[in-house]
């Protein structure tokens, strides 16, 4: 039970990546995961929402055992929560994409808003600026 917590919990073990902080790799697999997903419509919006709340439920027990296996409170191993975190934005996509104008084209982005991502990007991967 506690090898399926713990790879339940890590994210198929993308928390034990060292090379980047495991809660922003983990971030990013999510997003890898679920972008074709919901972009292809590959299930319903139902299903979709469904299985979140599968993956939620089963996420509190499991990070329960693994948190109680560890002897540790907020291990840097569970990012779980990061997945969960992304997901829930996964379920309004569409409504984010009627609103956001980079998403759907509707009008042109500014410069400052274009710099200002570039300078979030920099912050990610600690280039000076």
């Amino acid at each position: 039970m506690i090898k399926l917590a713990n790879f339940f919990v890590s994210l198929s073990f993308a928390g034990y990546i060292k090379l980047i902080p495991s809660g922003t790799f983990a971030s990013f697999l999510s997003i890898v995961i679920l972008f074709p997903i919901v972009e292809y419509k590959i299930i319903s919006l139902e299903i979709f929402v469904v299985i979140f709340f599968v993956i939620f439920l089963l996420s509190l027990f499991f990070i329960n055992k693994f948190s109680s296996h560890t002897q540790s409170h907020d291990s840097k191993i569970i990012v779980i929560d990061e997945f969960l975190g992304v997901y829930l934005i996964f379920i309004f996509y569409d409504q984010i994409k009627i609103i956001n104008p980079y998403v759907t084209n509707n009008t042109k982005p500014d410069v400052t808003n274009a710099s200002n991502l570039v300078g979030n990007i920099f912050k990610l991967i600690k280039l000076p600026i």
